[in-house]
């Protein structure tokens, strides 16, 4: 195996890691994790169905720093009593340090003390990434959302929520 290879198959195993943490940071709320994942700036775009669900963001790239993205995800997550992303079929292009993944996902919510309200949503991310000493990070998050299900507006309440929780753990 030539190393240039050897590069790509360490490359390609390094990008997935960073997208299947993206999943786990959420769902565990390991926000040190999550913050890890991305670079110092970072631009989003949700679209179309999440728009509603991700009040902020929509059609068009949002830039924040990474501190920003990451405290406006804990909010909404901490007042969830539940989340699960899955993270499947990753299909990643590596041009130098620069790199492109495209996954498909499916998340699931729950609300505390609601076990029978949920909201689903399922599509595809496209994100750009970037080696970094640190190793890759995210520097742009699009996610493309298809279907969903559900109460989207039990987001708004558990984001909420998450602001209160924040708020006294602080």
């Amino acid at each position: 195996m030539t190393d240039d290879r050897l590069q790509l198959l360490l490359d390609r195993s390094e990008i997935e890691r960073v997208i299947y943490d993206y999943a786990t940071g959420l769902d565990t709320k390991d926000w040190a994790l999550w913050r890890s994942i991305f670079a110092e700036e970072v631009q989003v775009k949700f679209r179309p169905a999440a728009e509603a669900a991700f009040t902020g963001l929509g059609q068009e790239w949002v830039s924040m720093t990474a501190e920003e993205w990451v405290e406006g995800r804990r909010a909404l997550f901490t007042g969830l009593a539940t989340t699960q992303h899955q993270m499947t079929n990753p299909r990643i292009t590596i041009d130098g340090d620069a790199a492109t993944c495209i996954m498909y996902m499916q998340a699931i919510h729950f609300m505390p003390d609601e076990p029978d309200v949920e909201y689903t949503l399922g599509g595809y991310y496209v994100d750009d990434l970037v080696r970094t000493a640190d190793g890759w990070k995210l520097t742009r998050v699009n996610l493309n959302v298809t279907w969903e299900r559900g109460d989207a507006s039990m987001l708004e309440r558990g984001r909420a929520l998450g602001h209160q929780l924040v708020a006294v753990e602080s």
